[in-house]
């Protein structure tokens, strides 16, 4: 087996900036037609077109058709994911070029969803926070929710059972891209977001993939965490 090849196919189907960002852009779990994603990425449609090929070919994208319009969505593939995490973990810190990437920035710094899970400031706290209150414990293979953890994680509304029954990888590490440390990734991670939305603890941006916490959500945070979350003048979370 040629595994020098295998490596080189993947690394060569990352290593173009276009389906680079084409990629990124769909990381948080949206669905987006080529024409978009095209803007994204700075290229022409029929360009746009040939790259969405090859990743659907390689089944990191799913195209999905609804009556006459097609909508691209990133495959479930937690390495997928995990090696666009890890690879802008690895990457210089974003520039800022412009009015709106000096607004986008800093807000997906303090916040932001990766693919489907609490990323930035926000997520690696909240695995900092976990950790050191041994609701989890962290090893080189991801991590695990304790005994007292899964009583914890009852009261707050998400059920370890049946987490650890979906069809995915339970709670692996996260290298986060901006803050050089880890956050909750998978099946887990996953849960916590989803109980974040069902309690409005956070709003999603509509520009990015973003999201802000709620004057509910810092509430939350402190009583349910013992996170003290200290909001700067846009109404984001800035620090701890």
């Amino acid at each position: 087996m040629d595994v020098g090849n295998d490596i080189f196919e993947a690394a060569d189907l990352l290593a173009d900036r276009s389906r680079a960002k084409m990629l990124v852009a769909l990381s948080d779990g949206c669905s987006l037609p080529a024409s978009e994603l095209a803007r994204i990425a700075g290229i022409a449609l029929p360009t746009a077109s040939l790259h969405l090929r090859r990743l659907t070919e390689k089944d990191w994208v799913v195209v999905e058709k609804v009556g006459r319009h097609r909508y691209y969505r990133l495959a479930v593939n937690e390495n997928l994911r995990n090696a666009i995490e890890a690879l802008s973990a690895l990457s210089s810190p974003p520039r800022v070029k412009s009015l709106k990437d000096s607004i986008i920035l800093p807000t997906l710094k303090t916040g932001r969803t990766c693919y489907d899970h609490l990323a930035g400031m926000l997520g690696v706290t909240i695995a900092k926070t976990l950790l050191e209150r041994q609701i989890v414990i962290e090893d080189s293979n991801g991590f695990y929710v304790t005994s007292d953890g899964g009583n914890w994680f009852s009261s707050f509304g998400v059920n370890i059972e049946i987490v650890q029954k979906t069809r995915r990888k339970f709670a692996p590490i996260c290298v986060d891209w901006t803050e050089r440390r880890h956050h909750i990734g998978g099946a887990l991670g996953a849960a916590i977001y989803s109980r974040f939305l069902e309690l409005s603890w956070i709003v999603k941006s509509r520009d990015s993939r973003a999201v802000s916490l709620t004057p509910t959500g810092a509430e939350g945070l402190q009583s349910v965490f013992g996170i003290e979350w200290i909001q700067n003048y846009t109404g984001s979370p800035l620090d701890v």
